[in-house]
């Protein structure tokens, strides 16, 4: 084109390169290609390699099918051409690799069967030949296995059946070639060894599936005759290479000593495994469960003891997950424990503890012993036997296989059996040197108790072991001196002080520790049941013959099994839990207290949580077994002390004085949106405030192991929630109101009553339908003989109207109550005979103590000890025989001479039955089902004393108890006074028994009427009461507050203060008004007068009144 600088067409721009600047390929883009074609040809080559390989296959399986085809006529042809009997052995040879060659068993099924019949006419001469005769008759008898396992359920199966049995025969084997024994074991090895290396077993367990009928009756003992002849004819088959391989000659080394490097006790290992692998580790079928292995134990040759010791050997090779050892080895080891040597039955124990360790967990239906997960999952196989069921589905041998759920629950019952227990307790198994079979048997019985849930009265060996002296001793022994290297220091420290300081443990020093703890703990549980007060305290003069331990082993283990549990709580609720994802402090100590598990469909599936969730689960569980034995240990303690004074307390989890209060606040705070600390705690919608570690640390305590924390502050704990409770209910207005006279109906409950039928007027006014919420505050009216309410209102005369309305209601002369030799109250059985409605009697005397415990106060009620063990029971109000002391210490002694009596009880006439007389009406009650004909001998009569003592502590009373115990738990939460055992909740009632301090009650009096602390009459008077004896002293305060103990506290919580008031001339005597805790004091100038007259008033008895 033309342009205006003269130049009518543009220079043509010319690339060098050869193509424009647009087209020109950079480095990148030009190695990228350079690769793609290198890739191309890389893939052109591969295809002409795999073309190669597949037409040098397809060319060899032509040419090998012709070669067949040609190899089958040519069979044929001296099929027809040799007679019955063998020639040319040679030539037979040769036709016996031909047949190996191409043998298939869908078309070659009648070959075999020629060479089979002329191998059974000619078997002397054919096995008389050299060498060569014995691989092919190897060979040949592999194609017998080969065929057998392919046939079906219609085909002959005669000649390979013979083949297999006439071959392998050691007889035949031995006579043909003249052979000594040793060079027999030889032979029979090699060629055993060539057959279970290619599917023998798996061969003989086919034909036993379809040809043996599975429906063979499943008894306990083994059946002597098999159930067909062909059955008899496979077991024959099936065991032959086991005899082989278990007999040893004189010169072959022993199972303990073999050496793998010695070519035929490597093939007697061979055979020995591959039976244990493809025989017994598979999911076993009717055939082989109840016919084969049952047969293994009556067959004398049989060598069970070298198939423990291979399978020892075995046990860090096997699947320990497979379904089907463990039941076969019960099924063919048990019945011949008697016979097995000490060192192999340690190893079978070890088997069964590995084996146990992965055995599937089934539903438990019998689970009585406790509510620790008593729920379980709805399905009936838990998630680890997951990969078991897998296998069971496609179980190679698909016959009827037994369930899992039958397996298990036989292996569970042979560990039960007879045989098994006198094997494991009757030759002391656990007392050789040595802690292996102690530790196996401590596995087995932790898998029974945590797995089977199975009460330990329910289970054999769980019952025997637990009195067996010398078993618990050596077990607490073991646990105790189970050690840990310190990887710092390289020093050995005993694993429960690793507990006790929360440091790292390993996985199976974690394992070990706990399962010797749950079992220690579950069998010393049971037999301190069946250990009576008499001969638990016998120890102390070592007189005692049912108990394992002395006092000073008792003391260690209560203190270190308390150790434990607080241990326990701290690993349960964790200052850090990052690994225990959504759980909180709540759920953890709700599981604790309660021993429930943490359900895992509340959280998240991730590996975290499960792992965390197992662990946490496993914690609770060993709790609560600890817990168990600490409360009883501790029990037995309050009712006689065996333990130094004190030694219960512990400072690794605890709260100060100084924090009781702020403690209690918060309990109240978190728990006062439901009736009790349980309610909150099993109200998981409850949001309000989230537990912290420590105050779920804390509830943990006193929910469960209250007595390491000392009684003060616990008693403070009480009383400032009982005061924050009154305080919730009312306003400051409404306590001015109240004190001024004008408190309304809905505050208070309003009471008038008459002093000559205070107990009466009470019971109407105060039932559960006039006054529900008896924790309001009363408004008490008196009435006189003149039929006027009396002056005076207030707290004073509050306390008196509870103070003379207990006193009355719990008067053995009223009828609903009674006292035992020593004093004590306990419910009257027979109420009922005189009252009517006896059982609103007791609910509402349950009302009027929580009332009195609700107000702060403290009242002389001296209760029998198993009254209040009865009412601070968590679940129910029975107790054993060991509180009938407590009742009738006369009646139980005489159940104990019946005891320890060595004669022949049936001479004293007794039967089950006891004569109960209830005014004047006499009737006997039975007390068990005909037990009127059911005579007492020997071998009853500790069910007779256990029967009769339930009789006279739980049946006679339950109902009393029962209503008594709903009514206190009305007005005073039950989980607070659970806090204290009966000594304590007796002292919280009727104070403590100990020296009246005049100083503190000193520092908290008032005066009023124009005394002062600094008065002369006021001096003299504490002058005086120091000069007192401590037996005037409790007059004194009997005298002024109506209760001869000080406060639990001391007198800084006696409400109202006591206070001293001008009481008129000297000419008068002192009086008291014990509602308002006044003394009035007339104004004396003499010392000795002073003392004299508040003497006579308190041994008198007089000055009483209400002002």
């Amino acid at each position: 084109m033309y342009s205006f600088e003269g130049k009518f067409r543009t220079t043509p721009n010319v690339s060098l390169g050869g193509k424009s600047k647009e087209d020109k390929l950079n480095k990148e883009r030009l190695l990228q290609k350079a690769q793609k074609e290198r890739q191309k040809r890389e893939e052109i080559r591969r295809r002409l390699q795999s073309a190669l390989v597949l037409q040098s296959c397809v060319r060899s399986y032509l040419v090998r099918q012709r070669l067949k085809n040609d190899l089958r006529i040519q069979f044929d042809q001296e099929r027809h051409r040799v007679s019955n009997k063998i020639g040319n052995i040679n030539e037979l040879v040769a036709t016996c690799r031909w047949l190996k060659f191409f043998y298939e068993p869908s078309i070659d099924h009648d070959r075999l069967t020629w060479l089979g019949q002329l191998l059974l006419r000619n078997k002397e001469d054919w096995l008389k030949n050299d060498d060569s005769s014995l691989f092919q008759t190897a060979g040949v008898l592999k194609l017998c296995c080969r065929c057998l396992s392919s046939i079906d359920s219609t085909t002959t199966i005669a000649i390979p059946m013979r083949v297999l049995e006439t071959f392998t025969s050691n007889d035949l084997v031995g006579s043909s070639r003249k052979l000594e024994n040793r060079e027999t074991e030889i032979c029979l090895l090699k060629l055993w060894n060539a057959l279970v290396r290619n599917g023998y077993f798996s061969c003989i367990q086919h034909l036993l599936t379809i040809r043996v009928p599975s429906d063979i009756p499943s008894e306990g003992d083994s059946p002597i005759h098999p159930p067909t002849h062909l059955a008899g004819t496979l077991l024959n088959l099936l065991t032959r290479p086991i005899i082989v391989a278990g007999q040893t000659s004189d010169s072959q080394p022993s199972q303990d000593t073999m050496d793998y490097s010695d070519p035929i006790t490597e093939r007697q290992a061979v055979i020995l495994r591959t039976f244990i692998s493809e025989v017994l580790c598979k999911h076993p079928t009717s055939q082989m469960y109840h016919y084969v292995f049952p047969a293994f134990a009556v067959i004398d040759d049989f060598p069970t003891f070298k198939i423990l010791e291979t399978v020892r050997t075995m046990l860090p090779d096997l699947d320990l997950k497979s379904p089907g050892l463990l039941p076969a080895l019960v099924k063919f080891v048990h019945p011949k424990l008697e016979s097995v040597p000490e060192r192999t039955f340690s190893g079978y124990l070890y088997c069964l503890q590995c084996l146990l360790t992965h055995l599937p967990r089934i539903r438990c239906h019998d689970d009585e012993e406790n509510d620790y997960d008593s729920s379980d999952s709805d399905q009936e196989l838990d998630a680890d036997s997951a990969e078991n069921r897998m296998e069971t589905s496609t179980n190679k041998f698909q016959g009827d296989v037994i369930p899992l759920a039958d397996l298990v629950s036989d292996c569970h019952s042979a560990l039960t059996s007879r045989q098994f227990t006198d094997a494991c307790v009757g030759r002391r198994i656990h007392e050789q040197s040595g802690t292996e079979s102690l530790d196996s048997i401590c596995a087995i019985c932790h898998h029974l108790i945590v797995v089977t849930k199975v009460s330990v009265q329910k289970n054999r060996l769980l019952y025997t072991l637990a009195f067996s002296s010398s078993f618990l001793r050596k077990l607490w022994q073991s646990t105790v001196s189970l050690t840990s290297t310190s990887k710092v220091t390289g020093k050995s420290i005993p694993v429960v002080q690793l507990l006790f300081e929360g440091s790292q443990i390993s996985e199976s020093k974690s394992i070990a520790i706990r399962s010797k703890l749950v079992v220690f703990c579950s069998l010393f549980c049971h037999n301190l049941l069946s250990v009576h007060d008499t001969d638990f305290y016998n120890i102390t003069q070592g007189s005692s013959r049912h108990m394992a331990f002395t006092v000073a082993e008792l003391v260690s283990i209560a203190l270190t099994i308390r150790d434990v549990c607080l241990a326990l709580i701290k690993q349960a609720l964790p200052e850090t839990r990052s690994r225990f994802g959504n759980f909180n402090a709540k759920n953890v100590l709700h599981a604790l207290s309660f021993g429930q598990t943490i359900r895992p469909e509340k959280f998240s599936g991730s590996k975290d949580v499960e792992i965390g969730l197992s662990e946490i689960n496993d914690t609770v569980f060993l709790f609560t077994v600890c817990r168990r034995l600490v409360k009883q240990l501790h029990t037995r303690d309050s009712r006689r002390s065996f333990i130094p004074n004190r030694h219960w307390l512990s400072n690794l989890i605890y709260v100060k004085n100084d924090q009781s209060n702020d403690f209690a606040q918060r309990w109240y705070r978190r728990s006062g949106a439901n009736s009790t600390v349980a309610a909150h705690l099993a109200n998981t919608s409850d949001e309000d405030i989230i537990l912290s570690v420590t105050e779920a640390r804390q509830l943990a305590v006193l929910m469960n192991i209250p007595f390491v924390i000392p009684f003060d502050t616990r008693v403070s704990i009480f009383t400032t929630m009982l005061h924050k409770d009154r305080e919730s209910r009312e306003t400051h207005r409404d306590r001015i109101m109240e004190e001024a006279g004008f408190g309304h109906s809905s505050m208070t409950n309003e009471v008038t009553v008459r002093r000559e039928f205070i107990y009466e007027d009470a019971f109407n006014d105060l039932s559960e339908e006039n006054a529900p919420d008896l924790r309001k505050r009363l408004r008490v009216t008196f009435v006189n003989s003149a039929g006027l309410d009396e002056a005076g209102y207030g707290a004073g005369v509050t306390r008196e109207f509870l103070q003379q309305v207990v006193k009355t209601g719990f008067d053995p002369t009223r009828g609903f109550f009674k006292t035992t030799a020593q004093g004590r109250l306990y419910p009257n059985p027979h109420a009922s005979a005189i009252t009517p409605n006896a059982n609103s009697h007791f609910h509402f005397l349950g009302r009027m103590l929580g009332k009195v415990l609700y107000e702060g106060m403290q009242v002389e009620l001296p209760f029998a000890s198993f009254f209040l063990c009865k009412i601070l029971q968590r679940k129910n109000t029975d107790v054993d025989i060991n509180h009938l002391q407590s009742l009738d210490p006369d009646f139980y002694r005489n159940l104990m001479y019946l005891h320890d009596y060595d004669g022949d009880v049936s001479d004293l006439a007794l039967n089950f039955t006891v004569v109960d007389e209830t005014l004047g009406v006499t009737k006997v009650n039975e007390l068990m089902p005909d037990g009127i004909n059911t005579p007492l001998t020997n071998s009853n009569k500790v069910l007779y004393m256990h029967l009769m003592a339930n009789f006279k502590l739980n049946i006679q009373m339950r109902s009393p108890c029962q209503r008594f115990r709903r009514g206190l738990e009305s007005v005073v939460t039950v989980d607070w006074l659970q806090m204290f055992d009966h000594v304590e909740f007796q002292t919280l009632v009727s104070g403590a028994e100990v020296p009246i301090d005049i100083e503190d009650l000193k520092r908290y009096t008032t005066y009023s009427g124009g005394y002062s602390a600094d008065h002369p009459t006021v001096e003299s008077f504490w002058e005086a009461l120091k000069e007192l004896t401590n037996n005037q002293l409790s007059l004194f305060l009997l005298f002024v507050t109506s209760c001869s103990r000080p406060p639990l506290l001391g007198f800084k919580e006696l409400q109202p203060p006591f206070c001293i008031q001008r009481g008129g001339s000297e000419d008068r005597l002192p009086t008291a008004s014990t509602c308002l805790n006044l003394l009035k004091l007339p104004e004396y100038h003499d010392s000795e007068t002073l003392k004299s007259k508040l003497i006579y008033c308190l041994q008198s008895g007089t000055g009483f009144e209400l002002s």
